[in-house]
């Protein structure tokens, strides 16, 4: 787990290695504004990719937290979903797609998508 920077990315050249890369099955783009838990940088991240993804029969969900680094380009840093993400943002339809490797972290997910749901249905 750390940052892999490609000199003179951009965020979408980034977003689209990430989500056509080799054995990716299914992901989502969310935006999370200043999302704290942004790995060792200084300063906050808005911009996360989940995959779901599949190596030797196996399938998993990964994080991949974007961030720019001045002068350099756009890079990320990937936490699977066993080594339970900081970030809770993951869309409930990609928990379907592969086996539970994190009890705590899903169950954190679902709590999530549940409370905005009720928030939406009460505000709507």
């Amino acid at each position: 787990m750390g940052w892999d920077f490609t000199y003179g990315a951009t965020k979408n050249e980034l977003i689209d290695s990430i989500t056509g890369g080799r054995g990716v099955i299914a992901s989502a783009v969310v935006i999370e504004t200043d999302y704290p838990g942004c790995m060792g940088r200084k300063r906050s991240c808005d911009d996360i990719v989940w995959t779901v993804q599949e190596h030797n029969g196996e399938k998993f969900i990964m994080c991949h937290i974007l961030d720019e680094e001045s002068g350099m380009g756009y890079g990320s840093c990937e936490i699977a979903e066993i080594e339970g993400p900081s970030s809770i943002s993951c869309p409930v339809h990609l928990l379907d797609l592969a086996p539970v490797e994190h009890k705590q972290w899903r169950a954190a997910v679902k709590r999530l998508h549940k409370k905005n749901t009720k928030r939406a249905v009460k505000g709507g």
